[in-house]
């Protein structure tokens, strides 16, 4: 059956195929267009916020073993320019304290300590056993925005898993196994 098309695709074949196509160049040659532009000034505040989540205090990690570790071994984190070594010393579990139900805590060292301020407690994420994934509790948390070297972050949470070392919304920098198999 000749259709015109030279191919032997139908008609709705080809708008199946080039549909998609053409709207995301739509969206792209936009972009572009967009971003070619001066950029508009974002004032102080708007500027602070988005320095928050997306460029100060980034975390990178160059080593690609970094995202299966166990407890007790360091890996190397560069946040924005500054070179930390950060290990996971030990992981416990229970109830009580400053959580209002069951509470892992994970110690950490980071050295060198002097610049350990540089590291944000919402950096941190638990993986439980069951597989969901929970952030810090800022009001248990000690050690953060300190020079100290030790760090200790408290998740409310049971059957801890995986502590997770990641920037908002992306994929895991660092992860640590913090219970045997």
């Amino acid at each position: 059956m000749a259709d015109g098309y030279g191919s032997g695709w139908t008609p709705e074949q080809w708008r199946r195929v080039l549909g998609p196509m053409l709207a995301l160049s739509v969206i792209l040659l936009a972009g572009r267009h967009i971003l070619a532009k001066e950029p508009v000034e974002n004032g102080p505040g708007q500027q602070a916020i988005i320095d928050a989540f997306f460029t100060e205090g980034r975390v990178q990690v160059a080593d690609p073993n970094a995202l299966d570790q166990w407890l007790g071994e360091p890996v190397t984190v560069f946040v924005d320019q500054t070179e930390l070594r950060v290990t996971p010393t030990r992981a416990t579990t229970g109830t009580g304290g400053c959580a209002s139900g069951p509470r892992v805590t994970v110690d950490l060292t980071v050295e060198p300590a002097a610049d350990a301020a540089v590291l944000a407690l919402g950096k941190f994420q638990l993986r439980t056993a069951d597989g969901s994934v929970v952030g810090a509790v800022t009001g248990c948390s000690e050690g953060f925005g300190e020079t100290t070297g030790r760090l200790s972050v408290v998740f409310e949470a049971e059957r801890p898993d995986w502590l997770i070392l990641a920037n908002l919304t992306e994929s895991p920098e660092a992860m640590w196994q913090l219970q045997g198999s």
